[in-house]
């Protein structure tokens, strides 16, 4: 609500006194590390001593689209308190769906503060009109029983226990999670990605998680989801390798097969040390935790073969557990 005294912007080293736009990212370096002196942006300016009301609209649609979000979430006239009125009785609501008694002010804050960073991430990626930017660059629209497409998925960090609990207290949004997941796939050659970032693929960390993030919504009670063509997906990424399982490219912090070394798997029934994959032994507990996972969903669509095959291939952990690794016993170790 106040006009602009300056702008500017910066492409890496480069500042450029009153330009209005830049582009450039920083991408990936040496072992995962964004390379320093890169990267781009833009700054505004304002007359000194006055406050500055904004109100923000973000698509990655189209510029109407950013205006529609815009209207419909914070319409011309709403003040900041009726902006925060409004987040503080939608949280309330959510963080109440969970009622706990007993223990210190400070332990019930600790509970609350985790449930809240619990309901955080996926993010909202569609538009208000249903609209988004698929990982295919093209535009889609939710449809169904979809109600939300999601966006901005960490599976290495949420399979264990975020999405079961969110799934247990939002069955809705859980079935939209893995909706989304199975939509980017589909829009990616049906590679499911480990780590989603708005509409497109980082390949971070190791192993399958989509997988037992699917498996782990559905177990709580995350069923409107299109299971049967999820199911489909991921078993054929589970026993058909591609080029890109055989690949280097992005080794190790970002392999860019969903199943790095899948040959491997198949043949030796582990992941040795040197493979495509990160590590021999993490890679290898991934695998069989994704394949348990893939053998619940079969049971669960009626796939008695699938389910065999994958529970059998889920005990291949046993192939790299080492019962003499130390005198007072064993553990999982590397094998070449």
């Amino acid at each position: 609500d106040q006009p602009f005294a300056t702008t500017g912007a910066w492409h890496d080293a480069t500042v450029q006194g009153g330009a209005t736009s830049a582009h450039g990212g920083t991408g990936y370096g040496d072992k995962g590390f964004p390379p320093p002196g890169k990267g781009s942006g833009a700054w505004l300016g304002f007359a000194p001593g006055r406050d500055v009301q904004v109100r923000v609209g973000i698509s990655y649609v189209s510029l109407a689209n950013a205006r529609a979000n815009l209207a419909a979430e914070i319409p011309p006239g709403t003040t900041l308190p009726q902006v925060a009125g409004r987040a503080h009785d939608a949280w309330n609501r959510t963080l109440g769906r969970i009622a706990i008694e007993g223990g210190t002010k400070d332990q019930r804050t600790t509970f609350h503060t985790a449930l809240y960073h619990v309901l955080l991430q996926p993010t909202t990626f569609s538009d208000t009109n249903g609209e988004y930017r698929g990982f295919d660059e093209k535009i889609h629209r939710v449809g169904g029983t979809q109600r939300i497409q999601y966006a901005n998925f960490s599976g290495w960090d949420v399979y264990r226990s975020q999405l079961q609990l969110l799934t247990w207290l939002m069955p809705k949004v859980g079935s939209d999670i893995a909706q989304s997941l199975y939509n980017q796939a589909q829009q990616n050659h049906g590679e499911w990605d480990r780590w989603t970032h708005d509409s497109g693929a980082t390949h971070v960390m190791a192993g399958d998680p989509s997988v037992p993030a699917l498996a782990g919504i559905h177990a709580f009670g995350g069923r409107d989801f299109d299971l049967r063509g999820a199911y489909a997906s991921l078993k054929y990424a589970a026993t058909h390798v591609s080029a890109n399982d055989l690949s280097d490219a992005g080794c190790n912090v970002e392999c860019v097969g969903e199943r790095p070394s899948l040959d491997q798997w198949m043949k030796l029934h582990y992941i040795a040390t040197k493979s495509h994959a990160w590590g021999g032994a993490g890679e290898t507990l991934e695998d069989a935790t994704a394949d348990f996972a893939l053998s619940q969903l079969a049971a669960a669509v009626g796939d008695d073969a699938g389910h065999a095959l994958f529970l059998t291939r889920s005990g291949y952990w046993r192939n790299l557990f080492n019962p003499h690794a130390t005198a007072q016993g064993g553990y999982i170790q590397n094998r070449n």
